[in-house]
């Protein structure tokens, strides 16, 4: 019973971008997952392990984890499957697999069609318009996230609505729509501040730098710089340093 609370706290703590607490609780409760067979909650844990490597950069062990979650959901028939084969897909989109990124998030967008399922769906549409936007296709990411934001705004989840309109902030750049940009990147702060969404703060700060500079708005792009730079060096975010 201790061990199936504290992995389920787990996952929402990987939910909330809070990694390090997340990755110190799977850790601990990995090995005792295995040695008592607990199928279900192993699958939870491998997710956990999966989705903060990807946080931190690491994507060969994210996507190792990932596999291995997901054919141990199936396994054992644990519907948080689902969830993992949609950072699988996210994960091919961080190793600039974009096809195949969008090919898996489209399987799990049917999955959780099938269940009824709405963030899962709109998690998958933000997801593929990363991909996209890889991919050079910048109007259909922009929609992608813009109908992932519609599902996100009716089931009022603040995380969703985030994701969305950061991602939305950088299709919007990439397109030359600078102010646009701006106004959905700041949207996206607002949301994220409230539950102490780090990651996504911070990722958006980086999108807002090529807003900014966009616009020419040279002052305005390096203070953001500067705070996306402090922040994700506090959180040890590497990917987001890297970005900054």
């Amino acid at each position: 019973v201790v061990l199936s609370a504290r992995i389920h706290q787990a996952l929402f703590q990987t939910e909330l971008g809070q990694i390090e607490e997340s990755e110190a609780i799977s850790r601990e409760c990995l090995n005792g997952l295995i040695e008592f067979g607990m199928k279900e909650e192993l699958c939870e844990c491998m997710n956990n392990l999966g989705v903060n490597a990807s946080f931190r950069g690491e994507y060969e062990e994210s996507c190792d984890w990932l596999e291995k979650a997901v054919l141990l959901g199936k396994e054992c028939d644990y519907l948080v499957w689902y969830t993992c084969l949609l950072w699988l897909g996210h994960t091919y989109f961080l190793l600039g697999e974009y096809e195949q990124g969008v090919l898996t998030l489209q399987k799990s967008i049917e999955l959780f069609e099938r269940l009824g399922t709405h963030w899962g769906i709109a998690f998958g549409l933000s997801k593929m318009g990363l991909a996209l936007d890889g991919m050079g296709e910048h109007a259909r990411a922009l929609q992608a996230h813009r109908d992932a934001l519609a599902i996100f705004n009716r089931i009022n989840n603040a995380a969703g609505q985030g994701f969305a309109l950061s991602r939305m902030c950088m299709s919007a750049a990439l397109l030359g729509e600078y102010q646009l940009a701006v106004e959905y990147g700041l949207q996206a702060c607002q949301f994220c501040e409230k539950i102490g969404h780090q990651w996504v703060i911070c990722s958006t700060r980086c999108r807002l730098i090529f807003a900014y500079i966009g616009l020419r708005d040279i002052e305005k792009a390096k203070q953001y710089v500067a705070s996306a730079l402090e922040q994700s060096g506090r959180e040890q975010m590497l990917p987001l340093i890297l970005y900054a």
